[in-house]
C-alpha cells in the first residue's frame, strides 16, 4: 500500500499527485487483466480511476476551501495511517460509520449547549458511537468536526460500492 503523508508544508500540488499516483497504483492489477465475457470493463474501470483522481485533483488544487482540503487529507491518513480503506469500511454494513461521525460530531458540539443539555448530549453521542474506545473527547472541536467528515465520506463511498455490487438496501 502506498503511504500519503500530509504535513502542513506539503503543496496542494504534491498531495495532488500523490493522490492520483495511488489511485493508478491500487487499481493497476484491474486496469491491465481482461475480464473474459464482460467487453469493456477494463477500459471503464481505468476510466473510473482516472475520473476520481481527477475529482480529487481539482478539489485539492482549485479553489477547495481549507476545511475541504483538511477533509480529503484526513479520510487519506484513516486509509493510509489506520488501514480504514475500501475493504475494511465494506465490513460495516449496519451504518455503523455514520453512526460513528454522527456521535463524534454531537460529542465535539455539545459544550456550545447549555449544561443539562450538554451533559444530555454528550451521554446520547456515547450511547450512539457504535466502535469500542471512547470518543476522544479532542478540545479541538473543528479536528473532530474534519474526522467526522472524512468519515462520512467513508460511509457514502461504502453505499456506492454496496450500490454497484447490487447488495445496498434503503
Amino acid at each position: 500500500m502506498a503511504e500519503i503523508i500530509i504535513t502542513p508544508d506539503i503543496t496542494v500540488e504534491s498531495a495532488a499527485r500523490c493522490l492520483m499516483a495511488h489511485a493508478r497504483a491500487s487499481f493497476a492489477p484491474l486496469m491491465s487483466q481482461p475480464v473474459p465475457g464482460q467487453d469493456g470493463l477494463t477500459r471503464t474501470v481505468r476510466v473510473q480511476i482516472e475520473v476520481e483522481a481527477g475529482i480529487w485533483s481539482k478539489a485539492l488544487t482549485h479553489g477547495g476551501t481549507a476545511a475541504w482540503r483538511d477533509v480529503l487529507a484526513e479520510r487519506a491518513r484513516q486509509i493510509e495511517a489506520k488501514g480504514y480503506d475500501a475493504a475494511h469500511d465494506d465490513g460495516h454494513s449496519r451504518g455503523e460509520i455514520a453512526l460513528g461521525a454522527a456521535a463524534k460530531a454531537a460529542f465535539a458540539t455539545a459544550h456550545l449547549w447549555p449544561t443539562q443539555d450538554y451533559l444530555a448530549l454528550r451521554m446520547h453521542a456515547r450511547c450512539l458511537y457504535p466502535f469500542q474506545g471512547h470518543l476522544s473527547g479532542n478540545p479541538d472541536r473543528r479536528t473532530e468536526l474534519v474526522q467526522s467528515a472524512a468519515m462520512l465520506i467513508a460511509e457514502i463511498e461504502r453505499i456506492d460500492r454496496a450500490a454497484t455490487a447490487g447488495n445496498e438496501t434503503c
